[in-house]
């Protein structure tokens, strides 16, 4: 044994003690002869210690997932019990205490533990004495991860389902995998049901919103069937806040009648459960005047109405006939396979009016067109509720064209929204006015004004680009913006991501 010290720390004489402990043990991940990895889920139970592959595809939801793994004692010192945890997106789902293992000795556990995971992309790791209770030569062997995707179960239409929240945050568990593997974020998944032709329908649309202020984003995915493929370029997605409703539009004009896949990634790193609920379009006559009365139920949260509007202006009011839901509606016409629920805005969108009170869209058809009218609830708080309405629609056919100007002054929901870098501001005046467009922070203190003074009638759109009055970026979060020209005093809600 030789010691030294660096001159230049001086050379003046120091006490120090030499403490000669036994040699520990080494637990280590390993990756025995004929066996693809450490950690291997297959489908089936069929791993042997000789032979363990990687799965060719894994099944989520109610079918089981088969672990197996192995373990090695690096060190020629025999070492204890110890604790062999199995996890997902870092979550444990089980562990057991292992007996010790003799020096320089592999261990297998073969078809060990048969799990349920959710469908989607998802995270397993093994995590060997994952409590440090055990003192070794090396203690940056003990993990390994790998991401897989397992196939996920198919959701029934027109039936809310919920899921429960057992998994982390997107990048939950990444630190276990291999330095280089390719990651994605991991996510729950469902698979969407088939819609067959034939009846008319040609949208359909899913929305999902988690409990309380958790908050969850959702894509839409083609399906692929591998344990390594899916879940990884979205066709679209929705990236709305904490405590709101994200919902997707599916066109079947453009898009194929087939199973999509959604995933519902968790931005909160949390267990909070949330709901799923997928229906189609209803075909709905325009020449009828009233529609309805519906019931969104607790849990539900969305319909579709479709119409086949004539060219001309056409009103949607929606009056909310019993609960205090705060109603969310937007339009949507035909002219892609996939739209979000920000994209609604630019045919017409309403959702600022507050629980129990009516909505209401104006919209100018320049010609003959078919349209999605999207009814839902604006966020978490009333998952719980129930809520009831009727569809009062009127169609104007004359006067109509680019050159009809607005019948009814109007606040428009901005867009896109949520934004990051800016948002349109958009407004109808019926008539010229003196208008005052401001922004407010929740805590109602004025953050911005955006116009004042005397405006010609007409469409107009003022740009925000998320400063206050003074040239400063506003904190992420919800904003309240105001429209007062004569006698409309109208509100909406903006969202500044980060």
């Amino acid at each position: 044994m030789l010691l030294w010290r660096d001159p230049g720390q001086g050379t003046a004489a120091v006490t120090y003690r030499v403490k000669i402990s036994r040699k520990p043990p080494d637990l280590a991940v390993t990756m025995p002869t004929g066996w693809d990895a450490p950690l291997i889920p297959r489908v089936t139970s069929d791993a042997t210690a000789g032979s363990a592959l990687r799965p060719a595809i894994l099944y989520g939801d109610d079918k089981l997932t088969w672990i197996s793994s192995a373990r090695r004692n690096a060190s020629d010192v025999a070492s204890n019990f110890h604790t062999v945890q199995y996890r997902l997106d870092d979550q444990v789902r089980t562990q057991v205490s292992a007996a010790g293992i003799a020096g320089l000795t592999t261990v297998t556990s073969v078809n060990h533990a048969a799990f349920t995971v959710p469908g989607g992309r998802h995270v397993l790791s093994l995590l060997l004495d994952p409590q440090a209770a055990i003192i070794e030569l090396d203690d940056l062997n003990n993990t390994y991860g790998e991401q897989y995707v397992w196939t996920p179960d198919t959701v029934q239409s027109d039936q809310a389902r919920w899921r429960a929240g057992q998994f982390g945050g997107p990048t939950a568990g990444w630190e276990y995998c291999l330095p280089g593997s390719t990651l994605l974020f991991n996510m729950d998944g469902v698979r969407l049901p088939v819609w067959p032709g034939g009846s008319g329908v040609d949208f359909a649309a899913v929305a999902v919103t988690a409990r309380d202020t958790a908050d969850v984003d959702m894509g839409l995915y083609l399906t692929t069937n591998n344990a390594y493929g899916g879940f990884d370029v979205p066709q679209e997605d929705s990236n709305w806040g904490a405590g709101q409703t994200d919902l997707l539009l599916l066109n079947f004009t453009l898009a194929q009648r087939k199973a999509y896949d959604i995933g519902i990634p968790r931005v909160t790193d949390d267990t909070t459960s949330y709901v799923v609920d997928v229906v189609p379009g209803v075909l709905r006559e325009i020449a009828t005047p009233v529609h309805g009365p519906f019931t969104l139920p607790a849990s539900r949260l969305v319909h579709v109405h479709q119409f086949a509007l004539p060219a001309g202006r056409h009103t949607f009011h929606l009056r909310n006939l019993a609960g205090a839901v705060d109603w969310a509606m937007a339009l949507y016409d035909a002219d892609r396979p996939f739209q979000d629920r920000s994209q609604g805005e630019e045919r017409g969108w309403s959702f600022a009016n507050g629980p129990g009170a009516d909505e209401e869209i104006v919209f100018v058809a320049e010609q003959p067109m078919t349209v999605a009218l999207v009814v839902h609830k604006a966020g978490s708080a009333d998952l719980a509720a129930s809520g009831t309405y009727r569809l009062e629609v009127g169609t104007n056919t004359t006067g109509s064209g680019p050159e009809a100007g607005p019948l009814a002054t109007r606040l428009a929901a901005p867009y896109p929204n949520p934004f990051r870098t800016d948002a349109s501001l958009r407004f109808d005046l019926a008539r010229a006015d003196e208008v005052r467009l401001e922004v407010y922070d929740l805590m109602g203190a004025r953050v911005r004004t955006l116009a004042d003074g005397r405006w010609e009638a007409g469409r107009h759109s003022v740009r925000w680009n998320g400063e206050d009055g003074d040239g400063r970026p506003v904190s992420p979060g919800v904003y309240l913006v105001r429209l007062r020209a004569g006698n409309y005093d109208g509100r909406t809600k903006v969202v500044r991501m980060r």
